[in-house]
């Protein structure tokens, strides 16, 4: 079942990578400002998913504290909500690992752009 949802949640959430061209050009700003754009979105989207994983988490240890503090046997609403949570968990955690993983691709993409874009520079100041 986690591979299952795991795949699902990659296919749906698999970032589009850019493509660089090797030209000597340097490659335009608006490039390098809508890559940081989307850097800095999915940043955020990740934040606000970890957030909502944490305030998952603390209801859900609400919800099972209170059950356990409670001595008569739970409800089937009880199980329902813990169920309900244990699967927000568990969906916002894959999420957010996605998101880091993308993350960490495009940063090396983005420094290995970075580089490409110095020794074009560098290349074209000895012309």
């Amino acid at each position: 079942l986690r591979s299952d949802l795991y795949q699902q949640q990659k296919q749906q959430y698999k970032p589009k990578t850019t493509t660089t061209t090797t030209n000597n050009k340097p490659p335009n700003n608006n490039n390098n400002n809508n890559n940081k754009e989307r850097l800095a979105s999915a940043e955020h989207e990740r934040d606000w998913l970890l957030a909502a994983q944490r305030r998952s988490e603390r209801e859900l240890q609400a919800v099972m504290s209170t059950r356990a503090a409670e001595e008569e046997a739970p409800s089937q609403s009880d199980d329902v909500r813990v169920n309900h949570y244990r699967v927000l968990v568990e969906l916002l955690t894959v999420r957010c690992g996605l998101l880091e993983q993308w993350l960490e691709e495009e940063a090396s993409l983005n420094s290995a752009q970075d580089e490409q874009q110095a020794k074009a520079l560098h290349s074209m100041e000895q012309q």
